[in-house]
């Protein structure tokens, strides 16, 4: 073990970034890499470099005599001593010069350390980026205590892509207590920091191997069962709500338990404005979810705000497929109208035939677009119907989701292709759920003890 510590210490740079974000509290600081960047540009100078040592070797002649001068005055006192050398390190341009504090005019120019916290924390972690950047060292460790310390909710999120792209040139050491930074597409990543029950000032330290062994140590409480759920699938509406499981269980015959044990939920965030903030909500939870949005322009725009804010791995996240011809299609617009339309007329009082339907569809394009999306023809047809179609909306959307959902079975699956590979995903998160838990549970069988960590623990 020594042997490999030295040969740590003598290949690779520690950097911690503690949670009180005071630089002259740093191990090795930050910006004595950045310092380390400029020596590497300028040593590059042979004459620069000759002069240093021409310098460090008249320090070192002048320092025998001073030595020499010492042992004749300490033998005065000291009668039996020979002679005395003062060790002195090697020559190292690194350790030339230091940063001591650093100053900054943002309108006010002050010290670092006379900002907020939370500035000190962006501060500190934009440093980072440009050392990752700079390409400075490859052989560096970064650990950083608390990186959510003084962050507003909103920063958390963002720093989570910082460090993905930072973890992608270092290796990165993060503790933390909050359930957005945990690993969920690598739950053995995720390593909990235990007290033993033994001793007072000890502790273990184990992967986690299952999700709800890391919610249990973060002591997150569910408040409700949508986040017990192994997956959570988000979508804008009730619709999909109600008529994503039937769909997807008819591609994936398999997935049907799941669905009815609660293993998997389908939940609405109400909106494609709104499905930003669930997955939000989730990601504190520490679930694992899928995000299934129309093809609009609420829909695009809500998948690259999912997709950018680093919460979730981009192959989670799905659109409706479009439509041949339409710049946007909702999800009502995957199912012949014949499947809802007898449900809506007995539900919302609006009889429209599916020649009605499709001839109002063909009215509503546009030069740009072949058809309307569903809602803007429905509207139409609504209105024909001598009905107010923001009134009854809620009534004939939960009508067209209870009758695709009733008739899934009777929808060719050629025609279902696209839960296909949701579908898939769901099932390799439930595999992966499945697979930890046996582990742990076998390790627990042959431990002969319950593995158990407690709500506070480091990750």
């Amino acid at each position: 073990m020594d042997g490999f510590v030295r040969w740590l210490a003598s290949n690779f740079r520690y950097i911690l970034i503690p949670a009180a974000r005071n630089i002259a509290d740093y191990r090795r600081s930050v910006f004595s890499e950045l310092v380390d960047g400029a020596i590497s540009a300028v040593s590059q100078s042979r004459k620069r470099i000759e002069a240093l040592e021409r310098f460090y070797a008249d320090v070192t002649k002048q320092l025998t005599k001073v030595e020499d001068a010492l042992a004749r005055e300490l033998r005065l006192y000291l009668p039996n001593i020979k002679k005395i050398d003062l060790v002195t390190s090697g020559m190292d341009l690194f350790r030339f010069i230091s940063v001591q504090d650093v100053e900054i005019d943002d309108g006010a120019h002050t010290s670092l350390r006379q900002k907020g916290d939370g500035f000190k924390s962006l501060f500190a972690l934009s440093v980072l980026q440009f050392v990752e950047k700079q390409r400075y060292g490859k052989n560096i460790i970064f650990g950083i205590e608390e990186p959510e310390s003084h962050l507003h909710s909103s920063a958390i999120y963002e720093l989570k892509s910082t460090l993905r792209e930072l973890g992608a040139s270092f290796q990165i050491l993060v503790t933390t207590h909050s359930p957005i930074l945990i690993q969920r597409d690598n739950i053995d990543a995720n390593i909990i920091v235990d007290q033993t029950s033994t001793m007072e000032f000890s502790s273990t330290a184990k992967p986690a191997r299952t999700l709800s062994q890391v919610r249990q140590s973060l002591g997150v409480r569910p408040q409700d069962n949508m986040s017990t759920a192994e997956v959570v699938v988000v979508a804008e509406g009730t619709t999909e709500e109600i008529a994503l499981p039937p769909l997807i269980s008819r591609v994936k015959p398999s997935l049907a338990d799941a669905f009815a044990a609660g293993r998997v939920r389908v939940i609405s965030a109400g909106s494609a404005s709104g499905v930003l903030a669930m997955v939000r909500m989730l990601a504190r939870d520490a679930a694992s979810c899928l995000i299934f949005l129309d093809s609009d322009k609420e829909g695009k725009v809500a998948f690259q705000n999912v997709e950018s804010s680093g919460l979730v791995d981009p192959a989670d996240v799905f659109l409706v497929p479009g439509r041949e011809g339409c710049s946007e299609t909702e999800f009502e617009d995957l199912f012949e109208s014949s499947l809802y339309l007898e449900e809506m007329a007995r539900t919302c009082g609006v009889s429209l035939t599916k020649r009605e339907f499709e001839r109002v569809k063909r009215q509503s394009g546009t030069g740009r677009t072949r058809y309307g999306k569903w809602s803007q023809v429905m509207k139409k047809a609504v209105r024909e119907s001598g009905k107010n179609w923001d009134s009854i909306s809620g009534l004939a959307k939960r009508a067209v989701a209870t009758s695709i959902a009733k008739r899934a079975d009777s929808i060719p699956a050629s025609e279902l292709i696209w839960t296909k590979s949701m579908g898939g995903r769901i099932e390799k998160y439930l595999a992966e759920e499945r697979a930890l838990s046996n582990r742990r549970m076998e390790r627990t069988r042959k431990a002969g003890r319950p593995l158990a960590s407690s709500p506070g623990s480091d990750i």
